[in-house]
């Protein structure tokens, strides 16, 4: 009897193609990850920080931007970008691999969005001027359809990033996402009436009523812990 000749068939030509292609996209990943790693490898806080500052090496804009918009906070993204970096550079000598990069990264901005939180909100107890134009911010655009003044636009956010996490969520879907507050509601689990409540909430606050209506929402967010600590 012939013996079965088990031997796996060569590949065809496109399965060839096919396997070349994402050895080489694996490749070019893996060249990036090392780009990127060599970038926090050597040198003092400033030296590496100079090397950050060379366009955006790391690709740290689009992770602020996306934590950003998880948070559901209203900061200036250029300073978090900023604050960003500083940690990064700081922090690169202790950075031995683990976790991996992505995930080291986002921890860093994490933090430098806390410290945005904490510092906003610390100007604004404190009676402290902005640091910088409310009028060149990109979330000064808030304040305009509100009737805020420029110079109270910076104020607003920081007394709107310091509520609960409920709150600020349900104003961003309704008006920044422009969602229905039917599909809003079936999405966290709760009545539309709960969902206006907390977005009415978080637009009352924006305007200087922080006392509002003291409606659903989880308390009055007075220590702004709750986006400090990133909860979302």
């Amino acid at each position: 009897m012939r013996k079965e000749d088990c031997t796996r068939p060569p590949h065809s030509a496109g399965e060839s193609a096919s396997i070349e292609s994402v050895k080489v996209r694996l490749k070019g990943s893996l060249t990036r990850e090392q780009e990127k790693r060599r970038l926090l490898a050597g040198g003092t806080p400033r030296e590496i920080l100079e090397r950050l500052l060379v366009g955006d090496p790391l690709g740290l804009r689009t992770v602020v931007a996306e934590s950003l918009r998880a948070r559901h906070v209203l900061l200036d993204a250029e300073d978090v970008y900023l604050g960003a970096l500083a940690r990064v550079a700081r922090d690169a000598r202790r950075y031995a691999g683990r976790p991996a990069l992505a995930a080291w990264l986002d921890g860093r901005v994490e933090r430098a969005i806390d410290d945005a939180v904490r510092r906003d909100l610390a100007r604004l107890r404190d009676g402290t001027p902005p640091h910088s134009d409310p009028r060149l911010e990109p979330h000064a655009e808030i304040g305009a359809p509100l009737g805020l003044e420029a110079t109270a636009t910076r104020a607003a956010c920081a007394r709107f990033n310091a509520l609960d996490g409920e709150p600020r969520r349900a104003f961003f879907a309704l008006f920044i996402d422009g969602l229905d507050i039917d599909t809003v509601a079936r999405g966290d689990g709760c009545s539309a009436s709960a969902v206006a409540r907390r977005a009415r909430r978080a637009l009352l606050t924006l305007l200087g009523d922080a006392g509002g209506d003291g409606g659903d929402g989880g308390g009055d967010g007075g220590d702004g812990g709750d986006a400090a600590r990133g909860k979302r």
